[in-house]
């Protein structure tokens, strides 16, 4: 009965009997040989060859790295697509090309992704983020000071009790810090893969990108974790342009910025007030290939009156009236300035708060020759008294 139905798998799945052998594997052994004749001393190289190819399932081990390129070589015995043979080429050369550190912190970020074997539990509470959970490992996360300092204090609290995992709650008040934000700083703890997520910018929005480099900023400050805060602030400096320039201005006019990063608040802001002052008009230019002064009715110069029409107040006023904004003359920048104040009294934009109005007077500011003003909104009470605010550089 054992031999029919032995007969019948062999019959139905073709399969050669007495331990015959297909003829496509017959070549292939064929062509192996040509080289040495078939022999028992070649039993031990074979088998030496087998064993080397078990262990190229694992090409990360740094070891393996001179096998692997003197079995270069060897002819394939499997007969796959060339495309798939081609990738799996490639795949082995880079897992050569890594470094022992490179292995080893790709599979401490593959933990963190993967949340793998953790100890640590951090609940983050507040800001924009209401409530985010991350499972993590303490031996990584000490290398923050900030959370090293937690997890101590955390542990001589509980002393006496013994958790699996240890539970961490952190308050969060600033509202720049995202949850994608945070997950990219405690990534970097791990390995540097998480930061280079930053530099892939293709196929994302602008906008997006922008807020993703002040919410990483912003994360690294927190975590107190300084060589994260410089790579994200040289982002953002470079990243301040005419399409992102509104945005880092409403970021530095949070209330008390300039002193929230650290020197890194100063030289945004710097950044933010050299790219109103100059290189958005140095980028219009360029772009329409004329100066955008020579044509009011030209799309440079409404590019620019539409920018500029969203500012805050404070930063509008002391972008045109400063020395450093780029404009041929005053009485080019009294006209600006009132069809800029025009523009944003038509749009009832909410950045503008109480009549605005400009005046030409001369020797009244060190800047230049204008004044923008702005009238306070009418009294709730009906009274008629109204104030006149100005705002002058000291």
């Amino acid at each position: 009965m054992l031999q029919n139905l032995e007969s019948d798998i062999q019959n139905k799945w073709a399969i050669p009997a007495n331990n015959t052998v297909s003829p496509s594997v017959v070549d292939n052994i064929k062509q192996n040989n040509k080289s040495s004749p078939k022999n028992d001393s070649n039993i031990p190289e074979v088998q030496d060859n087998q064993n080397n190819k078990i262990q190229d399932f694992n090409p990360n081990i740094q070891n393996l790295t001179n096998e692997l390129e003197n079995n270069s070589n060897i002819p394939i015995q499997v007969n796959l697509p060339n495309e798939l043979y081609n990738q799996s080429q490639h795949q082995q050369k880079q897992h050569m090309q890594m470094s022992y550190h490179d292995i080893i912190c790709d599979h401490l970020f593959q933990c963190f992704t993967h949340s793998i074997y953790t100890d640590l539990k951090i609940r983050f509470q507040g800001g924009i983020i209401q409530d985010t959970t991350f499972f993590l490992h303490k031996i990584i996360c000490i290398r923050s000071p900030l959370l090293a300092q937690l997890i101590s204090e955390t542990e001589a609290s509980q002393m006496n009790l013994r958790y699996p995992v240890l539970d961490i709650v952190l308050p969060i008040n600033d509202m720049n810090i995202t949850a994608k934000g945070l997950s990219i700083a405690l990534g970097h703890l791990y390995s540097s893969y998480a930061h280079h997520h930053l530099l892939n910018v293709e196929n994302v929005n602008s906008a997006e990108h922008s807020a993703l480099l002040r919410s990483v900023l912003a994360s690294a400050h927190f975590l107190r974790l300084p060589d994260l805060c410089n790579i994200a602030a040289n982002l953002i400096y470079n990243n301040i342009n005419r399409n992102t320039v509104l945005d880092y201005c409403h970021f530095v006019n949070q209330p008390n910025f300039i002193t929230r990063y650290d020197e890194f608040s100063k030289n945004i802001y710097d950044c933010v007030y050299n790219c109103l002052c100059k290189n958005v008009v140095k980028e219009l230019t360029e772009l329409n290939r004329q100066d955008i002064w020579q044509d009011r009715e030209g799309q440079g110069y409404k590019r620019l009156i539409e920018l500029f029409s969203e500012l805050p107040f404070e930063w509008m006023k002391k972008v045109v009236e400063s020395k450093d904004f780029i404009i041929p003359s005053e009485i080019d920048r009294y006209y600006f300035a009132k069809e800029l104040i025009s523009l944003r009294a038509q749009k009832q934009s909410p950045v503008v708060i109480g009549e605005e109005n400009v005046v030409l007077a001369f020797g009244i500011s060190k800047n230049s020759n204008i004044t923008i003003l702005r009238k306070s909104p009418k009294p709730a009470t009906g009274s008629q008294e109204r104030k006149v605010w100005k705002y002058m550089d000291k």
